[in-house]
C-alpha cells in the first residue's frame, strides 16, 4: 500500500509539474490526480466530472492521504524482521498460554494433597472423568442441603 501511494504521488507530481490549467488536463492526467487523492473510480465519472472533482479538491484544500515515507534503512530493517522466524512465545497467544501455565501451577501449589492427587489423576486420564457428567455438581447440591429443615 505504501509503495502504491508513493508511486501515485510521483505520477501526480509529474502531472502538476506540467503546470496546465485544469481545463487543459486530459483524461489520463486528471485520473492520475484523483487516484492520488484516492477518489473511488466508480464516483469519478466522465472527464468533465473528473475536472470538477479535482477543482473541488483544490478549492477545499484537501490533502492527499499520507503514508509512511520510509528510508532504505527502514526497508532493510523490515526485510530483516520479516526473514527472522517468530516463536510462539513472542505472540499474544504464546504469552497468554504462558500466563495460563503459571496460573495453573499456582493453583496446583495451593491445593491440598488429596485435591492435588485427584486433579493429577484427572489430568493423567486425559481430562475424562469416570463420573456421569449429568450428575456432576449434584453431590455438592445435596451436601449444601444438609442441616436444612422443611419449608419455612
Amino acid at each position: 500500500m505504501r509503495l502504491q501511494r508513493k508511486e501515485r504521488e510521483s505520477e501526480a507530481e509529474q502531472v502538476l509539474k506540467l503546470g496546465k490549467p485544469i481545463s487543459s488536463l486530459n483524461l489520463f492526467e486528471v485520473t492520475t490526480l484523483l487516484k492520488w487523492h484516492e477518489v473511488p473510480k466508480a464516483t469519478m465519472g466522465k472527464l468533465s466530472d473528473k475536472r470538477e472533482k479535482w477543482t473541488s479538491i483544490l478549492r477545499n484544500g484537501t490533502a492527499p492521504p499520507s503514508y509512511c515515507k520510509c528510508t532504505a534503512e527502514d526497508d532493510a530493517a523490515l526485510a530483516k524482521l520479516e526473514a527472522e522466524p517468530v516463536s510462539i512465545k513472542e505472540t499474544a497467544l504464546g504469552r497468554l498460554k504462558e500466563q495460563h501455565k503459571k496460573e495453573l501451577l499456582a493453583t496446583l501449589r495451593a491445593m491440598g494433597p488429596e485435591e492435588k492427587a485427584e486433579f493429577l489423576r484427572e489430568v493423567n486420564s486425559g481430562g475424562n472423568r469416570n463420573s456421569n457428567p449429568v450428575n456432576e455438581g449434584k453431590e455438592e447440591e445435596d451436601e449444601g442441603d444438609e442441616g436444612k429443615t422443611g419449608s419455612v
